[in-house]
């Protein structure tokens, strides 16, 4: 029998408590190296696929497929598979966009993005799902709020999640650090730097990298990619998931009916900033 602490004068199993707070940790862990892999490899479209505006074409389908799935998937597919093969599917609808580097076109990219994002909704809503069921359990046998546990769960997977932000784009500066002898003298950098100029159009370390430093970093990525999926394949116990939810046309309904709420109205500009933020980010800011 497992061992028993006392919280506000209940008797709770601390194991039960620890095991959901592995969960939501592990959670987090695969979630951040998975995105590694993401935001390091779509911050590089519009430098490394530039020609033709593939790379920022192909981040446009990605984000077209996540936006159908959101609204149209997302309920249907944690039905069927439930919360961890919902995300496990998931992170194996986003190696195709990574294997598609090794061929960069159109014929691959396109349909590989709208892949990658239809398995992003999905993939959101079971993490969501997830954790705000064992939110409910931890409450339960706690006695804690369950607003109180919803922010303290949440804090801890976006803690762990957002580091993906540093790993991914460490992988991609160490992989095509500029040796010592392409280094140039005499050109123009940072507030000063002008595209335009004659030192930075004739400048080669603003060319694209070499195909070897492009496979290997997507070598890496489609690695951290695996090692994701084996995370929450043999670590992740999801046995408090509940796949029960809203149909498709109950959703859209509640969705659209939600637009009417003042509140969530005022959180839309913020929405929409982000966007535009991680616009910017992938098509001109990394170009």
């Amino acid at each position: 029998m497992a061992m028993s602490d006392v919280h506000g004068g209940v008797s709770c199993p601390s194991g039960e408590k620890w095991r959901i707070l592995r969960n939501v940790s592990v959670l987090g862990l695969a979630f951040m190296v998975q995105f590694s892999a993401y935001t390091g490899i779509t911050h590089l479209q519009s430098t490394v696929n530039s020609s033709g505006g593939l790379g920022t074409a192909s981040l446009t389908s990605v984000y077209a497929g996540l936006i159908f799935s959101s609204v149209f998937l997302s309920t249907s597919v944690i039905r069927w598979l439930g919360c961890k093969r919902t995300v496990i599917a998931a992170f194996i609808a986003y190696m195709p966009y990574i294997g598609a580097q090794f061929y960069p076109q159109f014929s691959t990219m396109i349909p590989t993005g709208l892949l990658m994002g239809l398995g992003g909704g999905p993939l959101w809503c079971a993490k969501c799902t997830y954790v705000t069921v064992v939110t409910k359990t931890f409450s339960e046998i706690t006695r804690v709020d369950s607003e109180v546990v919803t922010v303290q769960f949440f804090a801890i997977f976006f803690t762990i999640y957002i580091f993906c932000h540093v790993w991914g784009n460490l992988v991609s500066s160490l992989v095509f650090l500029l040796d010592a002898g392409d280094v140039q003298d005499g050109v123009t950098c940072g507030a000063n730097f002008c595209p335009s100029t004659a030192s930075t159009t004739n400048n080669t370390n603003l060319a694209r990298p070499s195909d070897e430093k492009i496979y290997t970093v997507a070598g890496i990525y489609l690695g951290c990619m695996v090692l994701a999926v084996c995370i929450v394949s043999y670590h992740e116990d999801t046995r408090d998931c509940d796949s029960k939810g809203a149909s498709m046309v109950q959703l859209v309904t509640s969705t659209f009916k939600m637009l009417r709420q003042p509140r969530l109205l005022m959180l839309m500009p913020l929405s929409v900033w982000i966007g535009m933020q991680e616009g910017f980010m992938g098509a001109d800011y990394t170009a």
